[in-house]
């Protein structure tokens, strides 16, 4: 039995829509889609999985992203359920940091 102790999902940005399909359709006016970050942390069978994904989100559309990949951690459940709690939001919080230093260049909109 696997029992979710942290899903957490953030807002880190815009970019421009039409980057994402280079050959498609491209309006006269900017079509923004924003950038979020998710991690998930369980634990099954003794082991802490903490899952962090980047994705874009365009209305209801969800189409890949090519700049960061989806990151999974297995750790022995050995501490507390408060403290894999408290270390996937460090992790949670690390990763929106990395997220955004990556994309700052790249592809983020103000």
């Amino acid at each position: 039995m696997t029992k979710v102790i942290y899903d957490s999902e953030a807002l880190i940005g815009k970019c421009d829509y039409d980057t994402l399909e280079p050959n498609g359709f491209r309006y006269a006016e900017p079509d923004y889609a924003e950038i979020w970050v998710h991690t998930v942390a369980a634990i099954s069978q003794g082991l802490l999985k903490i899952e962090q994904h980047c994705y874009v989100r365009h209305g209801e559309d969800v189409p890949d992203q090519p700049w960061i990949r989806p990151q999974i951690f297995l750790e022995p459940a050995t501490i507390s359920r408060n403290e894999m709690a408290d270390l996937a939001k460090t992790l949670h919080h690390e990763f929106i940091s990395r997220a955004k230093e990556k994309l700052q260049d790249e592809v983020l909109v103000s």
